[in-house]
């Protein structure tokens, strides 16, 4: 199984077996439409934490911080969400319509 990592502007694309899946080292934000009511969220921590913020039409709240290696669904209908990554975390999240 072959996997060649290219870094580009804070973006890690992944190559395996035909397979492109982009991993985040930067701050993402992110709108989600109707079309999706929830999205896995992969996070890779190596040592830093990801902090998820949700916009409410005024100001960014914070709704999580993950600091371990894991992936969960993330509900996201609707929604705008700013992803930020610190101290090596690398992120993985579909993109919104």
């Amino acid at each position: 199984m072959n996997v060649t990592y290219t870094v580009k502007g804070g973006i890690i694309d992944t190559f395996k077996k035909g397979f492109t899946m982009p991993r985040y080292t930067d701050t993402q934000e992110i709108t989600y439409l109707e079309v999706h009511e929830s999205v896995a969220l992969t996070i890779q921590a190596n040592g830093g934490q990801l902090d998820v913020h949700v916009w409410d039409g005024a100001n960014w709240i914070e709704t999580d911080t993950f600091t371990a290696t894991e992936s969960v669904e993330y509900y996201v209908k609707g929604l705008t969400v700013r992803f930020t990554p610190s101290s090596g975390c690398v992120y993985s999240v579909p993109r919104g319509r």
